[in-house]
């Protein structure tokens, strides 16, 4: 008990700066392909090695959340748990896809009108991503620019009305729809992984892993972006996301 406190204090205290967090970062990998034999982590990922590099990831996870996450509030401790971080980091290594993207937009699609609490239909389904399907039909609420509203499938539309957030006008959407249900939440980051692996997504494997070409890829198309959303700040605020909370130290 008294080695894992001073553990704590110690990585609380050493590891406070982004530098320091990459130090550790670095060593933790290092360890698990030394002890292996290997030149890249990808190469781990599978039967005979997947528990040794789960370990180490999830070592990575712990360190990240005890120096910068475990001062949040209750929502930012949750969507970003050290749990979420590892499922993030070991589908980085299978997929390429940057865990700062896959955790920023989890945060994004879980969060309501930018206040910490998780969206109703989050509690049900695990579903993180906002991924749509056969599932469960149910009531979700948007705030979207007028600019956005073409967009949208008028027959999902209930109301919409005009509200100001921070200073800025939006507009509150409340639609009906069919999302996807996870047994738990681990599926719903493999699934996010399977939708960013369509064929509408494959320009985003050939950028550099950099977390705001990603973002903006990811935008509204008509910013020369994917379409994953149609709010055409999306990748403006993915951008954000990942700053606030140093997220782009977790992409390698």
């Amino acid at each position: 008990m008294l080695k894992n406190i001073i553990l704590i204090t110690f990585l609380l205290l050493s590891c406070n700066k982004p530098n320091s967090f990459v130090y550790e970062l670095n060593k933790i990998n290092n360890e698990v392909l030394t002890k292996h034999h290997k030149t890249s982590l990808k190469e781990l990922y599978n039967d005979k090695y997947i528990t040794s590099l789960e370990e180490s990831q999830e070592k990575i996870a712990k360190v990240f959340f005890l120096t910068h996450i475990s001062q949040e509030n209750i929502f930012i401790q949750d969507i970003f748990s050290e749990e979420h971080i590892r499922y993030a980091l070991l589908e980085q290594i299978k997929y390429d896809i940057p865990a700062s993207i896959k955790l920023a937009q989890a945060y994004l699609e879980s969060k309501k009108n930018g206040i910490h609490e998780y969206s109703n239909h989050i509690k049900y389904t695990n579903n993180l991503f906002g991924i749509k399907g056969k599932g469960q039909l149910m009531t979700t609420h948007e705030f979207i620019k007028q600019t956005d509203l073409p967009f949208f499938n008028k027959n999902m539309i209930l109301s919409s009305k005009k509200v100001r957030i921070n200073n800025e006008e939006y507009i509150k959407l409340v639609i009906k729809d069919n999302f996807k249900i996870y047994e738990n939440r681990w599926y719903s980051f493999r699934d996010h992984s399977i939708k960013l692996l369509n064929k509408r997504y494959e320009p985003l494997f050939t950028l550099p892993k950099d977390y705001k070409e990603w973002a903006n890829k990811l935008g509204n198309v008509n910013n020369g972006g994917l379409g994953y959303a149609t709010a055409t700040n999306y990748g403006e605020v993915l951008i954000n996301i990942i700053e606030k909370y140093h997220l782009y130290l977790l992409d390698y």
